[in-house]
C-alpha cells in the first residue's frame, strides 16, 4: 500500500487552492481596474465615446463572467480536499508560510524544489479545474515559496525543455524559433506559454504524471519498508528526484537502490521513464548553484549511474534477449538523450567562449521518426 506524506496530503492541496485563491484576487483586482477607468465626454466626439463606453461594458461584462468561473473552478477544486488539509491556509497566507517552513525550513531544498515542479506540472492536468490567470498565480505562489516569482516559471522551463530533449523532439533553428537564452539552463526566465507547452509534453498519458514526486519527503524514511509499494514509473520518479538532488548516499544507493533499479526500469513504461529522467535533471539543476560542489558531484556520479544500469538493461533486453524491442530501444535512446543533455548544462564549450545554452522551441517528433 502507498502511503502518503504531509507533501501530498496537507502542503500541496493547501498551495493549489491557495492559487485559485489567487486567481479570484487577481481578476477582482482587475475588475476594480477597470471600474476605475473614467471616460470624459469630450463635445464633437461622443458617437467615438459611445463606441468607447459600450466597449467598457463589455469587458467589464466579460470579466464578471470570468470572476464567476474562477470561484468555480475554486469551488470545484476544495470537494477534492483531503481530510488533512486544513482549509484555512488558502487564505490565511501567514499560516500558510508558518506551515511551509515547519516542512521544509530545514530542508535542503530539494523538497521545496519538488513541490514546487509538481505545482507547476498541475497546469497541465487535465482532470484538474482550468486556471484562468496561469503565470500571474504561478507568480503568485513562486513568491511563495522561493521569495521571487519567477522561479517556478524557470522550474517548468527548465522541465519542459529537458523532456523535449530526451523524448527527441526537433529543436528549430534560427533567433525568430528562441524560447530563451541564459548562461545555463537555471538562468532560464518563463517568458513563453507553459501551459501549452505543458500539454504538448503528453502529461495526460503518463499515469499520475507529478504525484510521485511528493514520495520523495517518504524516500528518506520508509521507502524500502516492506508494506511501501510504488509502480515501475512512480518508483523511478523517486530514484532520479531523489539521486539528482543529492538524498541518497553512494552507501545506499549501492546496496539497496542499484540492486531494484533493473526491476524498476523494465516495469516503467518508456513515456513515464522521460518524465522521471527530465525531473530528476530539472532538480539537479536547480538543487546545486555550484554544479563543481563536492554533493554536486556526487549527485551527478549516481544520476549516471543510474542512467547508465537503465541503458544497459534496456539494450540487453532489446538486442540480447528481443524482448519488446521497440520499448526497451526507445530506452536506450533516453538515457543516451539524459546524458547528452547534462552535457550541455555542465561542460564548458571552449570554442563558444562564454558558456551560453540557447533553449529553443522545438517540434513535435515526427509520427515515424
Amino acid at each position: 500500500m502507498k502511503h502518503t506524506s504531509t507533501l501530498e496530503q496537507i502542503l500541496l492541496p493547501a498551495i493549489s487552492l491557495y492559487r485559485y485563491e489567487q486567481e479570484i484576487r487577481i481578476i477582482e483586482e482587475e475588475t476594480a481596474d477597470l471600474a476605475a477607468k473614467k471616460v470624459e465626454p469630450k463635445s464633437g466626439f461622443q458617437k467615438m465615446i459611445d463606441g468607447v463606453q459600450s466597449a467598457f461594458r463589455k469587458d467589464k461584462e466579460d470579466l464578471f463572467q470570468v470572476l464567476a468561473k474562477a470561484k468555480k473552478n475554486r469551488d470545484e477544486y476544495r470537494t477534492s480536499l483531503p481530510a488533512e488539509c486544513d482549509e484555512e491556509l488558502s487564505t490565511n497566507e501567514s499560516k500558510l508560510r508558518a506551515k511551509i517552513e515547519e516542512n521544509l525550513g530545514h530542508d535542503n531544498g530539494s523538497k521545496r524544489l519538488t513541490l514546487a515542479l509538481e505545482i507547476g506540472l498541475r497546469e497541465g492536468k487535465k482532470d484538474m479545474p482550468s486556471l484562468l490567470r496561469p503565470e500571474k498565480s504561478r507568480e503568485a505562489v513562486s513568491l511563495l515559496l522561493f521569495s521571487d516569482e519567477k522561479m517556478i516559471g524557470k522550474i517548468l522551463d527548465v522541465y519542459v525543455y529537458s523532456y523535449r530533449r530526451i523524448n527527441g523532439e526537433k529543436l528549430l533553428d534560427g533567433p525568430e524559433a528562441s524560447m530563451q537564452k541564459g548562461k545555463n539552463l537555471g538562468k532560464i526566465g518563463a517568458t513563453v506559454g507553459v501551459v501549452s507547452l505543458l500539454t504538448g509534453v503528453g502529461l495526460g498519458v503518463i499515469a499520475g504524471a507529478a504525484l510521485g514526486l511528493s514520495g520523495l519527503a517518504l524516500m528518506g524514511k520508509a521507502k524500502y519498508q516492506r508494506d511501501i509499494e510504488y509502480r515501475g514509473g512512480e518508483e523511478l520518479l523517486l530514484y532520479s528526484a531523489f539521486i539528482a538532488s543529492s538524498d541518497i548516499k553512494k552507501r545506499r544507493f549501492g546496496r539497496r537502490a542499484a540492486k531494484n533499479l533493473k526491476k524498476v526500469g523494465r516495469e516503467t513504461p518508456s513515456g513515464e521513464m522521460i518524465h522521471a529522467l527530465a525531473s530528476g535533471i530539472t532538480l539537479y539543476n536547480f538543487r546545486f548553484d555550484d554544479k563543481d560542489s563536492e554533493a554536486a558531484k556526487n549527485a551527478l556520479s549516481l544520476y549516471l549511474e543510474m542512467l547508465d544500469n537503465l541503458r544497459s538493461d534496456a539494450e540487453y533486453l532489446a538486442f540480447v534477449e528481443r524482448l519488446d524491442m521497440e520499448e526497451n530501444y526507445k530506452k536506450t535512446l533516453y538515457a543516451a538523450r539524459a546524458v547528452e543533455l547534462l552535457h550541455d548544462l555542465l561542460v564548458h564549450d571552449e570554442a563558444k567562449g562564454e558558456r551560453d545554452i540557447e533553449v529553443i522551441e522545438v517540434l513535435p517528433k515526427p509520427a515515424n521518426a
